[in-house]
């Protein structure tokens, strides 16, 4: 943001338990551009598979590059 003080720490893990949309293998803006933003910058950045019982791949920002999907067994 312009005018604000770097952050000393920013963030080095990145987790998104969000709610995607379905877009069968595409990720699509704005989570694969911020995606890469945080990537350029080292961070690690993991994703929840969600709770569809659907593949993950057909979900933004499950279906991601550079992003690790997590999940708990059923």
């Amino acid at each position: 943001m312009p005018g604000a003080p770097a952050n000393a720490f920013p963030a080095q893990v990145l987790n998104l338990s969000i709610a995607g949309e379905r877009y069968n293998g595409t990720c699509d803006a704005p989570y694969q551009p911020a995606i890469n933003d945080a990537l350029t910058r080292n961070a690690v950045i993991v994703v929840a598979a969600g709770n569809e019982s659907a593949y993950s791949y057909q979900y933004t920002p499950r279906n991601c590059a550079g992003v690790i999907s997590v999940a708990a067994p059923a």
